[in-house]
């Protein structure tokens, strides 16, 4: 069980770099779709966050 949380907080790990990534991309876009696309990015990235912290929750919750 705590491997599978360690997967889990490793992946919200490397999503959060790739927010930082698509933030660099929003502060200086060369192009409108640039924006547009790190924009939505960020989103998933963000939504799929939430989703590993509440599978996270159901981990430590069935213990």
């Amino acid at each position: 069980m705590n491997r599978a949380i360690n997967v889990l907080k490793n992946r919200i790990g490397s999503l959060n770099e790739c927010i930082k990534d698509s933030q660099k991309v929003v502060d200086e876009p060369e192009m409108l779709c640039d924006y547009e696309f790190a924009m939505n990015d960020i989103a998933n990235y963000e939504l799929e966050i939430l989703e590993l912290q509440k599978a996270i929750q159901i981990l430590l919750t069935v213990k």
